[in-house]
């Protein structure tokens, strides 16, 4: 039986589902897109209970050396660190994937 992680999501990150989720709702006026895309990153972030180093490291700007890692899903960057000692995986942003990550603070 592999592993289990415990995962955390940092307010700041469900700050970030949240806006994403408005955006689409409100912005782009697409209520069921906006239902299935947050649906879609809490699913992914479950998914980070097995396995969680799986995932490509995040070496860009003040991420790099730091032990973060990606995610994706859709359009969005799911950023997380893992700590062993604990078995747990920290959620710290989500963000959409084509900005810019070296202007985001880990």
């Amino acid at each position: 039986m592999p592993k289990r992680y415990r995962v955390v999501i940092l307010d700041r990150a469900e700050r970030d589902i949240e806006n994403a989720f408005g955006y689409i709702y409100f912005e782009l006026s697409n209520p069921i897109a906006a239902y299935n895309t947050y649906d879609g990153i809490i699913s992914k972030i479950k998914s980070l209970s097995i396995f969680p180093a799986g995932y490509d490291s995040l070496e860009i700007g003040p991420w790099r050396g730091k032990g973060y890692r990606k995610i994706h899903y859709k359009n969005y960057t799911i950023i997380y660190k893992i700590h062993e000692d604990d078995n747990l995986v920290v959620v710290t942003n989500i963000t959409y994937s084509h900005r810019n990550f070296s202007n985001l603070q880990p």
